[in-house]
């Protein structure tokens, strides 16, 4: 189906971010934001926010791991996306690592919101 799609990095951009909020399409809407990211094209200041969605799009499938790793990345975009915290104080509660939890929870009650 991404084939489909031209290769412009804000087309697949936004069909990822359509997919994920529908909810029926997590596992394609992986697909299309990994590839917007993936693409040179994609803008610096859109990539922190591209991650976290990629992040949660992984968390909805179930891959924690790669979830962690991608919303680890939006934080270290310019600009990096805060609320990335916030997701993964989840990922950390549900992968049983309660103290990084309670960590990435308290960056997200400070940072988060500014």
């Amino acid at each position: 189906m991404i084939q489909n799609v031209p290769k412009n990095a804000w087309v697949r951009y936004n069909v990822g971010q359509w997919m994920l909020g529908d909810g029926r399409f997590k596992k394609d809407a992986v697909l299309y934001l990994r590839a917007a990211i993936n693409s040179q094209q994609l803008p610096i200041e859109v990539r922190g926010t591209a991650y976290k969605k990629l992040g949660l799009a992984l968390m909805g499938v179930g891959n924690m791991t790669r979830a962690e790793e991608s919303l680890l990345a939006a934080l270290e975009q310019s600009p990096p996306d805060y609320q990335a915290y916030c997701l993964l104080s989840e990922v950390f509660d549900l992968m049983g690592r309660l103290k990084e939890a309670v960590q990435a929870e308290k960056s997200c009650s400070n940072l988060a919101s500014k």
